[in-house]
């Protein structure tokens, strides 16, 4: 067995990049931060509402990435 090390983007600058303010704490990134070239070109798993419903039942803070318009 071997392991893969890969180099991965910054997502507090990557999202800066966008004009987002990275969030404190936890959060749930977009699948495609790396790879996306615009804020608009970023895009979440369904299962992140699903996530997203599993910690605000549990009490568990978390942050969000995306307003409304986005």
């Amino acid at each position: 067995m071997t392991t893969e090390f890969q180099e991965y983007v910054s997502v507090s600058q990557k999202l800066k990049s966008f004009g987002v303010t990275p969030p404190n704490g936890l959060a749930i990134p977009p699948d495609n931060l790396a790879a996306a070239t615009s804020i608009d070109e970023l895009r979440q798993q369904v299962e992140a509402d699903t996530v997203r419903t599993l910690l605000k039942a549990n009490e568990i803070a978390y942050g969000e990435i995306f307003d409304e318009d986005h």
